[in-house]
């Protein structure tokens, strides 16, 4: 008389087990996935203002002002993203007049204008007037809490540096950027013609790439990277469209100089001889040896600063008067 319902509910247990085993094992990646999507949109190192902290002395190298740091005379300036007005601050290093052109540095994605300290010696010392800014969400610049657009709301921040440099009075400009800073000046400069010429570090080709890349940094499976893909796409579906790779061709005949590290670990070189590949001429690309992402130019600074800076002073300079 016991038996059947014994047998019942042994049969239940068994069902509700698989039913904990298979939400275990659903439940389990999509939470790993969706904690991991996050951290894609906030990395553990972006912050706002510009904290003088133990992440800010080992990425940045400088933690204060390019006057207190470098003893270079600067200009606290502001203006306003291109099509949306998100209002946006930095420095501008006046060179020594005439300048011989305007230089833009974009920082990467969680950085901040304080990226471009490194660079602003060399070009100054060459004549050119270097603007460093807070993209959206960083450093200073006006933020919302939304975190990275990867470039698909960053390219309208390079837009506005680019019309902010324009109404100073430089006709003739050039870009250093790397990471996100470098995949926002792609997008941003096809459409400004007074960009002549781009140095692009650590670059990569498309969000779809980019996710896998990041994954595998993160020491998280492969297999993870559709499934924190898809939830990225669904939370923002304008990053679908960041593509550098399917849009770095309509830069010709402009000038590129990419820049890779062997030891990036978020950036393989195969994505920048990628980006090498799918751009038009003249172009070149520099792989430094033990350069990882972000820290190309402390491998060997005098060498960046001697191979950087002659490119802009021939793609960028104004040239001299010819002689009477």
């Amino acid at each position: 008389m016991h038996r059947i319902p014994r047998r019942r509910e042994a049969q239940a247990g068994g069902a509700r087990l698989w039913v904990v085993v298979l939400t275990i094992l659903v439940g389990a990646p999509l939470l790993v996935a969706f904690v991991a999507a996050n951290r894609v949109l906030h990395p553990e190192w972006e912050h706002h203002g510009l904290p003088c902290d133990a992440f800010s002395k080992r990425a940045f190298t400088y933690c204060g002002d390019p006057e207190q740091e470098l003893g270079l005379f600067f200009e606290n300036v502001q203006f306003p993203s291109a099509r949306d007005g998100v209002t946006l601050r930095g420095w501008l290093v006046g060179a020594e007049p005439p300048a011989r052109g305007g230089i833009v540095f974009v920082h990467g994605g969680g950085g901040d204008r304080r990226e471009g300290l490194r660079y602003a010696r060399f070009l100054h010392d060459r004549g050119f007037t270097v603007l460093m800014f807070d993209l959206r969400g960083h450093g200073l610049s006006d933020a919302d809490g939304s975190g990275l657009h990867f470039g698909a709301l960053e390219q309208n921040d390079v837009r506005g540096a680019v019309d902010f440099m324009r109404a100073r009075g430089y006709q003739r400009q050039g870009i250093v950027a790397g990471s996100m800073g470098a995949a926002s000046a792609i997008l941003a400069s096809i459409d400004q013609p007074l960009v002549k010429a781009l140095v692009l570090e650590n670059t990569y080709t498309s969000m779809r790439d980019f996710v896998p890349d990041a994954l595998g940094w993160a020491g998280l499976p492969a297999p993870l990277a559709p499934i924190v893909r898809a939830i990225l796409f669904y939370r923002r579906p304008e990053l679908a469209e960041v593509d550098p790779l399917s849009q770095i061709g309509r830069l010709a005949p402009r000038p590129l100089l990419l820049i890779a590290g062997d030891a990036d670990h978020l950036t393989p070189v195969a994505r920048m001889q990628q980006l090498l590949v799918a751009a038009g001429n003249p172009k070149d690309l520099w792989i430094i040896p033990k350069g990882d992402h972000g820290q190309l130019i402390g491998v060997d600074p005098d060498a960046y600063a001697a191979r950087v800076g002659a490119f802009l002073l021939e793609h960028v300079a104004q040239q001299p008067p010819s002689p009477q």
